[in-house]
């Protein structure tokens, strides 16, 4: 059997360290596993760019994604910009104030290897921190889809994979129809800080 490949793709949004300062720190975490990392920017101000730039790892395709423009829809917009440019098998998507743990890595990827042609995406078990990394919230969601069959035109929003603004406060999408499963909490985890 083939080993499945991964693209992680993310959005840097204008200032991502005035709301969170771990976007370096996913994009790293990411590299442990990842075929590609699509670091798709929106010019930011804050260094972080150079940041990513120093990493220095040929699997970063860092990609311009212009402006930061100010309205309710743009970060799915440039969600789904990023994606078009993941090019393996699954595609991952990973918010800039988000860590993925990957337990168990040979089961990860037996699992996406071996799962059947119908299940389109994964939902993964999310650990919110609310203001410090001791504390939990266990009111938002816990489980999100974020990992996705990649074909072209995929979108966000295609197999139940939105945007938070997307989600009510229970994380039900929806968009009704379910083409995913749960990935493993001991195999895959999404710190959201």
């Amino acid at each position: 059997m083939r080993k499945p490949t991964v693209s992680v793709f993310t959005v840097v949004p204008q200032n991502p360290k005035e709301r969170e300062d771990t976007v370096i720190e996913g994009i790293r975490s990411a590299l442990r596993f990842a075929d590609e990392v699509i670091a798709f920017h929106c010019h930011p101000k804050d260094g972080a760019l150079e940041e990513i730039q120093a990493i220095g790892d040929s699997r970063i395709k860092i990609i311009d994604g212009g402006e930061w423009d100010l309205d309710r829809f743009v970060v799915g917009r440039k969600k789904n910009a990023a994606l078009q440019h993941c090019t393996m098998d699954w595609a991952i998507l990973m918010d800039a104030d988000e860590v993925f743990l990957l337990s168990d890595k040979e089961q990860f990827f037996e699992i996406l290897g071996t799962v059947p042609p119908e299940v389109k995406a994964f939902r993964a078990h999310y650990l919110h921190f609310y203001r410090d990394p001791w504390h939990v919230k266990t009111s938002f969601y816990q489980w999100k889809p974020c990992i996705m069959r990649n074909h072209i035109g995929n979108f966000i929003g295609g197999y139940k994979i939105m945007s938070n603004v997307e989600l009510d406060c229970h994380a039900r999408p929806l968009n009704s129809n379910d083409l995913s499963r749960p990935m493993p909490a001991n195999v895959f985890t999404v710190y959201h800080y």
